[in-house]
């Protein structure tokens, strides 16, 4: 597997776990798009296997133009939601 990849495989779940806590948090995620790209890029060659795993759920559609965290939160199978609000929370 080239350096990219490799690099890109081990950002996956951080990635994610960024997306969780901002979400949870009530904050935005600043990613360089490239890096969200290229994680995308390798994370959809290996999902078959990573689902059947348990270690992501279903693929979420979301637009095809969507921004690339956008993408990729799909891709893992979160849903894109905006934050709640306090009174949400509860």
């Amino acid at each position: 597997m080239p350096k990219p990849d490799i690099l890109a495989f081990a950002a996956w779940d951080q990635l994610g776990h960024a997306w969780d806590i901002a979400v949870a948090t009530g904050r935005d995620v600043e990613v360089d798009p490239a890096v969200v790209e290229a994680t995308i890029g390798v994370i959809s060659a290996s999902a078959d296997m990573l689902r059947s795993g348990g270690l992501m759920a279903n693929e979420v559609a979301v637009r095809p133009d969507a921004a690339p965290m956008d993408r990729f939160i799909g891709l893992i199978g979160r849903k894109n939601s905006p934050p709640r609000t306090g009174s949400e929370r509860q």
